[in-house]
Protein backbone atom coordinates (compact mmCIF):
# COMPACT_ATOMS: atom_id res chain seq x y z
CA UNK A 1 0.00 0.00 0.00
CA UNK A 2 1.42 3.36 -1.01
CA UNK A 3 0.87 6.27 1.32
CA UNK A 4 0.69 9.84 0.18
CA UNK A 5 3.17 12.34 1.50
CA UNK A 6 1.84 14.74 4.11
CA UNK A 7 1.35 18.32 3.00
CA UNK A 8 4.36 20.53 3.25
CA UNK A 9 4.76 22.69 6.32
CA UNK A 10 5.03 25.60 3.91
CA UNK A 11 1.52 24.92 2.58
CA UNK A 12 0.09 24.50 6.07
CA UNK A 13 1.68 27.59 7.61
CA UNK A 14 1.00 29.78 4.56
CA UNK A 15 -2.74 29.37 5.21
CA UNK A 16 -2.34 30.77 8.69
CA UNK A 17 -0.15 33.62 7.49
CA UNK A 18 -3.01 34.58 5.15
CA UNK A 19 -5.52 34.39 7.99
CA UNK A 20 -3.33 36.63 10.18
CA UNK A 21 -3.06 39.13 7.33
CA UNK A 22 -6.83 39.06 6.78
CA UNK A 23 -7.55 39.84 10.43
CA UNK A 24 -5.14 42.76 10.28
CA UNK A 25 -6.78 44.09 7.10
CA UNK A 26 -10.24 43.82 8.67
CA UNK A 27 -8.93 45.76 11.67
CA UNK A 28 -7.63 48.47 9.33
CA UNK A 29 -10.97 48.63 7.52
CA UNK A 30 -12.60 49.24 10.91
CA UNK A 31 -10.07 52.02 11.52
CA UNK A 32 -11.04 53.63 8.22
CA UNK A 33 -14.63 53.63 9.44
CA UNK A 34 -13.35 55.14 12.71
CA UNK A 35 -15.00 52.35 14.68
CA UNK A 36 -12.53 51.73 17.48
CA UNK A 37 -14.64 48.95 19.03
CA UNK A 38 -14.54 46.94 15.80
CA UNK A 39 -10.88 47.72 15.26
CA UNK A 40 -10.04 46.49 18.76
CA UNK A 41 -12.10 43.35 18.23
CA UNK A 42 -10.24 42.41 15.05
CA UNK A 43 -6.92 43.42 16.63
CA UNK A 44 -7.46 41.11 19.59
CA UNK A 45 -8.28 38.20 17.28
CA UNK A 46 -5.16 38.90 15.23
CA UNK A 47 -3.02 39.02 18.37
CA UNK A 48 -4.45 35.76 19.74
CA UNK A 49 -3.69 33.93 16.51
CA UNK A 50 -0.26 35.54 16.21
CA UNK A 51 0.66 34.52 19.76
CA UNK A 52 -0.35 30.92 19.06
CA UNK A 53 1.56 31.00 15.78
CA UNK A 54 4.71 32.26 17.52
CA UNK A 55 4.31 29.74 20.34
CA UNK A 56 4.14 26.83 17.90
CA UNK A 57 7.18 28.05 15.99
CA UNK A 58 9.18 28.52 19.18
CA UNK A 59 8.17 25.18 20.70
CA UNK A 60 8.02 23.00 17.59
CA UNK A 61 9.73 24.42 14.51
CA UNK A 62 12.82 26.09 15.94
CA UNK A 63 13.93 23.11 18.06
CA UNK A 64 13.42 20.92 14.96
CA UNK A 65 15.48 23.36 12.89
CA UNK A 66 18.30 23.04 15.42
CA UNK A 67 18.04 19.26 15.51
CA UNK A 68 17.34 18.23 11.90
CA UNK A 69 18.80 20.95 9.65
CA UNK A 70 22.60 20.93 9.47
CA UNK A 71 23.14 24.40 8.01
CA UNK A 72 20.01 26.51 8.25
CA UNK A 73 19.85 29.72 6.23
CA UNK A 74 19.01 31.62 9.41
CA UNK A 75 19.86 30.66 12.96
CA UNK A 76 16.91 30.07 15.29
CA UNK A 77 18.01 33.07 17.34
CA UNK A 78 17.11 35.34 14.41
CA UNK A 79 13.55 33.98 14.29
CA UNK A 80 13.24 34.31 18.06
CA UNK A 81 14.45 37.92 17.95
CA UNK A 82 11.95 38.71 15.20
CA UNK A 83 9.16 37.11 17.22
CA UNK A 84 10.08 39.32 20.17
CA UNK A 85 10.11 42.43 17.96
CA UNK A 86 6.77 41.59 16.34
CA UNK A 87 5.10 40.92 19.69
CA UNK A 88 6.58 44.04 21.31
CA UNK A 89 5.53 46.26 18.42
CA UNK A 90 2.08 44.66 18.50
CA UNK A 91 1.79 45.35 22.23
CA UNK A 92 2.56 49.04 21.61
CA UNK A 93 0.00 49.24 18.83
CA UNK A 94 -2.60 47.50 20.97
CA UNK A 95 -2.08 50.05 23.75
CA UNK A 96 -2.39 52.89 21.25
CA UNK A 97 -5.66 51.48 19.93
CA UNK A 98 -6.97 50.98 23.44
CA UNK A 99 -6.19 54.61 24.24
CA UNK A 100 -8.52 55.69 21.46
CA UNK A 101 -11.41 53.76 22.97
CA UNK A 102 -11.67 56.62 25.48
CA UNK A 103 -11.21 59.55 23.11
CA UNK A 104 -12.56 58.25 19.80
CA UNK A 105 -10.81 58.32 16.47
CA UNK A 106 -10.37 61.52 14.54
CA UNK A 107 -9.26 61.35 10.90
CA UNK A 108 -5.66 62.35 11.65
CA UNK A 109 -5.45 59.75 14.40
CA UNK A 110 -6.51 57.10 11.88
CA UNK A 111 -3.78 58.25 9.50
CA UNK A 112 -1.24 58.07 12.32
CA UNK A 113 -2.36 54.58 13.34
CA UNK A 114 -2.22 53.31 9.76
CA UNK A 115 1.29 54.74 9.39
CA UNK A 116 2.43 53.01 12.57
CA UNK A 117 0.80 49.78 11.50
CA UNK A 118 2.65 49.93 8.18
CA UNK A 119 5.90 49.37 10.08
CA UNK A 120 4.30 46.47 11.93
CA UNK A 121 3.00 44.97 8.69
CA UNK A 122 6.41 45.36 7.06
CA UNK A 123 8.03 43.50 9.95
CA UNK A 124 5.42 40.74 9.78
CA UNK A 125 5.75 40.43 6.00
CA UNK A 126 9.53 40.25 6.23
CA UNK A 127 9.34 37.61 8.95
CA UNK A 128 6.76 35.53 7.07
CA UNK A 129 8.88 35.72 3.93
CA UNK A 130 11.93 34.50 5.86
CA UNK A 131 9.87 31.62 7.24
CA UNK A 132 8.39 30.67 3.88
CA UNK A 133 11.64 30.89 1.91
CA UNK A 134 13.92 29.32 4.52
CA UNK A 135 12.57 27.83 7.76
CA UNK A 136 9.60 25.94 6.38
CA UNK A 137 11.34 24.74 3.22
CA UNK A 138 14.33 23.57 5.24
CA UNK A 139 12.08 21.72 7.67
CA UNK A 140 10.15 20.17 4.79
CA UNK A 141 13.47 18.82 3.48
CA UNK A 142 15.01 17.98 6.87
CA UNK A 143 12.08 16.12 8.43
CA UNK A 144 10.99 12.68 7.37
CA UNK A 145 7.43 12.05 6.25
CA UNK A 146 6.26 10.88 9.68
CA UNK A 147 7.73 13.94 11.41
CA UNK A 148 6.15 16.29 8.86
CA UNK A 149 2.82 14.58 9.37
CA UNK A 150 3.16 15.03 13.15
CA UNK A 151 4.11 18.72 12.82
CA UNK A 152 1.25 19.37 10.42
CA UNK A 153 -1.16 17.62 12.76
CA UNK A 154 -0.05 19.56 15.84
CA UNK A 155 -0.21 22.88 13.99
CA UNK A 156 -3.51 22.23 12.27
CA UNK A 157 -5.14 21.00 15.46
CA UNK A 158 -3.91 23.95 17.56
CA UNK A 159 -4.82 26.54 14.96
CA UNK A 160 -8.16 24.91 14.20
CA UNK A 161 -9.20 25.07 17.84
CA UNK A 162 -8.51 28.80 18.00
CA UNK A 163 -9.93 29.42 14.53
CA UNK A 164 -13.21 27.72 15.46
CA UNK A 165 -13.34 29.72 18.66
CA UNK A 166 -12.73 32.96 16.72
CA UNK A 167 -14.96 32.19 13.76
CA UNK A 168 -18.32 33.32 15.24
CA UNK A 169 -16.75 36.53 16.52
CA UNK A 170 -15.08 37.21 13.14
CA UNK A 171 -18.46 36.70 11.46
CA UNK A 172 -20.20 39.05 13.89
CA UNK A 173 -17.53 41.74 13.62
CA UNK A 174 -17.41 41.44 9.82
CA UNK A 175 -21.19 41.77 9.68
CA UNK A 176 -20.95 44.98 11.70
CA UNK A 177 -18.19 46.24 9.43
CA UNK A 178 -20.28 45.44 6.34
CA UNK A 179 -22.98 47.82 7.57
CA UNK A 180 -20.66 50.70 6.67
CA UNK A 181 -20.74 49.80 2.97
Amino acid sequence: MQTTAPPSLLATVSCYHKYLQELLLLQQEALLERDIGLALGFWQLHRQMLQLHVHLEEELFLPALEQFVASPSWEPAIYRAEHARVLAMGDKLGKLLLGYSETGLQRRAVIGLLDKQRSYKNLLEHHEEREEKALLCELDCGLDSEQRLHFNSVCAQSWQVLYQKQSPLVARLTSQLDKYQ
